[in-house]
């Protein structure tokens, strides 16, 4: 059963960095191939003195330049977020949660109890995906007003995260049978929770919202190595 769990989520990571040479292909590759487009005839307008031309040109090939910079950051942090390493798993998710909800006019609030701790890198990396793939449907899918985020450290060998949202709900039943291209989807996540010795819930049901809940063991001996996403 373990294999056939690791065997999903290599498959998984597989489909995820295709995702993501895709997404740099058709991003910030392009942009780059336009900047240069765009410098390339500068140089000619600058040897023909025609330096207006010229520096329209360089414009936008710096404009392009900078766009291509925020795509590769923005790419960069879907793999391994910095603020993960820098400030923590609550920051993190903060930063993300507030990100995801932001385009959609969602109110954020995370709340932690307790004192952090005895997480291993690939634990906090799980808890971070589940908490941004939670508040990323809540902001495409819940049409809801507010969620709300909990890290629960109270348990001094289990931490709990809760997800949960205001919005409309769904039919939890057939949750798990969903994992769209660009993120892993509910079952990608459950098998992530499952690899790090946790367990994964999800209630839903129409007009009442969502809530995601994830159990993990704290002071595990042992770190589980998982592809970044």
């Amino acid at each position: 059963e373990r294999r056939q769990l690791v065997r999903r989520l290599l498959s998984a990571g597989e489909e995820e960095r295709r995702e993501v040479a895709h997404e740099i292909h058709d991003g910030p590759v392009q942009l780059l191939a336009g900047s240069l487009m765009f410098l390339t005839s500068a140089q000619q307008e600058r040897e023909q003195q025609r330096i207006e031309t010229a520096d329209d040109y360089v414009e936008r090939g710096t404009t392009y330049l900078r766009t291509a910079l925020v795509e590769l950051r923005r790419v960069m942090a879907h793999l391994r977020p910095a603020v993960l390493d820098d400030l923590g798993l609550t920051s993190a998710i903060a930063s993300a949660g507030e990100a995801a909800l932001a385009p959609y006019g969602m109110s954020l609030r995370v709340e932690e109890l307790g004192t952090p701790g005895g997480l291993d890198s690939a634990t906090e990396m799980v808890l971070f995906r589940v908490a941004q793939e939670g508040t990323t449907n809540a902001g495409k899918h819940s049409h809801g007003a507010h969620v709300g985020i909990t890290l629960d450290y109270r348990d001094p060998e289990r931490l709990r995260l809760v997800v949960s949202d205001d919005g409309e709900g769904f039919d939890s039943e057939s949750a798990f049978a969903s994992a769209d291209g660009h993120h892993l989807g509910l079952l990608g996540l459950k098998e992530r929770v499952d690899l790090v010795g946790g367990t994964f819930g999800i209630e839903s049901s129409p007009e009442h919202g969502t809530t995601i809940t994830v159990d993990v063991p704290r002071h595990v001996d042992g770190e589980v190595e998982i592809e970044p996403d």
